[in-house]
């Protein structure tokens, strides 16, 4: 069992096995923050980085570090990811690949080739 505590200081126990996507930026906001996605319906708001959160739940390993379209950097779970797709109409500006687990969808600047191997690397079977 792990614990975080959000920017608001409620603080959550949970299995550090459900989060499947950390980014570095509010998607409603913008604003620079680190956002925990998978231990509850919507992402949760901590202080700390993403390597000093997946460092302290030594976790590290499983994540594959990536870049959403906006730039911004988004870790994922390599064994959190179900399906990848290359872009089609309609997508972010910018995206290249698109990932899906069971509770996220993520645009991707990276390629689908380069986002399989990372993904891989780090417990995908992509």
């Amino acid at each position: 069992m792990a614990t975080l505590t959000t920017v608001e200081g409620i603080q959550y126990n949970f299995d550090p096995g459900t989060v499947v996507a950390v980014s570095d930026h509010d998607p409603a906001t913008k604003q620079a923050v680190t956002c925990v996605y998978g231990v509850t319906g919507n992402y949760l708001k901590v202080t700390e980085s993403i390597q000093e959160f997946l460092s302290r739940l030594k976790i590290t390993a499983n994540f594959a570090p990536s870049t959403a379209p906006n730039g911004g950097a988004v870790w994922l779970n390599g064994s959190s990811i179900a399906a990848i797709r290359g872009r089609v109409a309609g997508d972010a500006r910018g995206a290249n690949a698109v990932v899906y687990t069971s509770s996220i969808t993520q645009w991707l600047k990276d390629s689908v080739a380069d986002a399989v191997t990372a993904l891989n690397a780090h417990g995908g079977k992509l």
